[in-house]
């Protein structure tokens, strides 16, 4: 096996590496530097995300700066700094003498994962007179498989991956044969089991958030090359729902191969994955994907990505019955992204709250999960339909205190976009239907029941019916997009506002280039008939 396919070279690790010798300890991309002199101070706090630098300190991936710097310009100086630091956590985390605070993540399970690979990583790429002592590294081995090894360190979750891959490295390297056999046995098990458990049949990684199933992905290709060193090969049904997995990719990027911010997903580009242009709906994972190409300019095309329900809670945010849109080569309603993991955090709570999402929310009310058996039935996509004209999806939440709220949204191929929201309540409130522009979007008021959204070179009109003479008041706020972690941007929302208990949104969003009206509608007959440059047209919903 080859321990370097497993830590890829990148030209920024020798620039990481030139940093740390000014003082600045990059442990991870995206991340503030650490202010380093000579010692890491293994405790570290950080004031906003106290617990993902923390893990990422103890990954030590910073190590492979150094090795990788070395293997590319050899110094002794290289060799002994990266063996320093090593020695100085082996020092403070496995001799019994030294007391951590509480918030050392040191023997956090993603932490072990990728720090034992990187050892494994030195240990191959330095002279002899540099490594450990092979009695040494095998108890480091064994300190760290034993861990990765035993169920209840084991988190049902991408973090597990990440334990079985770094275990089934780790056993390649360990001269135990039956404690070999035995941590290969375990991690290939619990992979097996893995594939089944976090992706949906259609093959979408069930933690509802595009930048993971990019990582998961990742992940099983170096499960597979772990696999195929041992001569193992993963069986056809696990290996035929993987390549579901790609499929999935290829679909979900935007036009412009940028991920859409959708649960925990940061503005991640893609290079390589090429874009396919196809509807697709899960059930399993609460998403639905409308796509019109356009054949002169793929950059154009219209993408929507509609979210309602989930398997797992696990990067979930308060989006269903949300929608994202991109055409023009723009986004124009757009998802929060993901900020942090501190859930204390004011602005996290934002981020993932449904006042950051393009959904129909309910004034000082807050809705909560429970489990995927008990919620399935009040919460995700219930009908889908595609046509020559339109496709259509409907989803419903009825996670509100004694509130069912449905809403159906409709996308034609001219891009006219739909939303049909029916809320039936015990109570009277005050509902929301809400929307979050790109953070590049002009927004204004058009007239008492119309916005005016301007991206780029293209101008947009959002247009709400009054429907049953209710009275609807329209509002600009503003809010917050996080693309990179960490950090946030200010961006614009608008929202057409109801009040009462049962109450219906029949609302419209069209590029002010065409001409388009509604005729006239029918809750009853579930009917829009609408005029679109002349032309009379009738959809159901």
């Amino acid at each position: 096996m080859n321990i370097e396919k497993l830590v890829p070279y990148n030209k920024r690790m020798e620039t990481n590496f030139r940093r740390l010798l000014r003082g600045r300890l990059y442990i991870k991309r995206n991340l503030d530097p650490i202010k380093y002199e000579k010692e890491i101070d293994w405790n570290f706090n950080h004031h906003r995300n106290p617990r993902t630098y923390q893990v990422y300190l103890h990954s030590l991936n910073f190590v492979n700066d150094i090795t990788w710097s070395h293997i590319k310009s050899p110094k002794t100086m290289k060799v002994k700094l990266a063996r320093a630091i090593i020695d100085d956590w082996i020092k403070y985390h496995l001799e019994e003498s030294y007391i951590l605070k509480e918030n050392n993540l040191a023997w956090n399970e993603h932490a072990v994962s990728y720090r034992i690979i990187n050892f494994i990583f030195f240990q191959s790429a330095y002279k002899n007179t540099s490594k450990f002592e092979e009695e040494e590294f095998q108890n480091l081995l064994l300190k760290h498989a034993d861990f990765l090894f035993e169920d209840e360190n084991y988190k049902e979750n991408n973090h597990g991956i990440m334990m079985d891959n770094a275990l089934l490295c780790t056993s390649f390297f360990i001269n135990d044969t039956k404690k070999k056999k035995m941590y290969q046995e375990k991690s290939i098990s619990r992979l097996y089991k893995t594939i089944n458990r976090d992706f949906s049949e259609k093959g979408v990684h069930l933690e509802n958030s595009p930048e993971y199933h990019k990582l998961v992905r990742i992940l099983f290709q170096r499960t597979e090359y772990l696999l195929d060193s041992i001569d193992i090969k993963i069986p056809t049904p696990l290996k035929d729902k993987l390549e579901k997995t790609y499929n999935y990719n290829q679909l979900i990027l935007k036009p412009d191969s940028y991920y859409p911010l959708i649960g925990d997903t940061g503005q991640i580009k893609e290079q390589t994955t090429k874009k396919i242009y196809k509807n697709f709906v899960d059930t399993e994972a609460g998403q639905c994907i409308i796509q019109y190409k356009d054949k002169l300019d793929n950059l154009n095309s219209k993408h929507l990505v509609f979210i309602s329900g989930y398997s797992k809670l696990t990067h979930k945010h308060y989006d269903d019955l949300s929608f994202v849109y991109f055409e023009n080569g723009n986004d124009i309603f757009i998802d929060s992204g993901k900020y942090s993991y501190n859930k204390n955090n004011e602005v996290r709570k934002y981020i993932i709250s449904p006042s950051a999402h393009n959904t129909l929310l309910i004034k000082d009310m807050e809705y909560k999960y429970s489990d995927y058996e008990n919620d399935k039935e009040n919460l995700g996509i219930k009908e889908y339909k595609e046509t020559e004209d339109y496709t259509k999806v409907r989803g419903i939440n009825n996670l509100y205190k004694d509130t069912n709220i449905s809403r159906t949204l409709i996308n034609t191929k001219e891009g006219i976009i739909f939303i049909v929201d029916e809320i039936d309540s015990q109570n009277k409130q005050l509902y929301y239907q809400n929307f979050n522009l790109a953070p590049d979007a002009k927004v204004k008021y058009k007239d008492e029941k119309s916005i005016l959204i301007e991206v780029g070179n293209m101008k947009y009109t959002l247009e709400t019916v009054k429907v049953n003479n209710v009275k609807t008041s329209t509002e600009i706020t503003s809010g917050k997009i996080s693309k990179k972690f960490g950090n946030y941007t200010p961006n614009h929302k608008t929202a057409f506002i109801k009040k009462g208990k049962s109450s219906k949104f029949l609302t419209y969003f069209y590029n002010n280039i065409d001409d388009v009206a509604i005729v006239s509608y029918s809750f009853k007959n579930r009917t829009i008939v609408y005029e679109y440059n002349s032309q009379i047209k009738t959809l159901e919903f």
